[in-house]
């Protein structure tokens, strides 16, 4: 799996994710692209994102 950079990097959610406590290490850094797990990065996500809204909540 690779997260990759669609918005700059200061402003990147997938970037501000690969560097929270606990997130996989990277399988690789390759040229233009960091690569991991998708399993392992999965398993971060089911336990450190918040969970997204669903069409019956009510939005702010």
């Amino acid at each position: 799996m690779t997260i990759p950079k669609i918005t700059p990097a200061h402003n990147d959610p997938s970037r501000r994710h690969t560097r929270s406590p606990g997130f996989p290490e990277p399988l690789a850094r390759l040229i233009g692209m960091t690569v991991w797990d998708a399993d392992e990065v999965d398993e971060w996500a089911r336990h450190n994102r918040p969970p997204r809204p669903t069409d019956g909540d009510d939005e702010a």
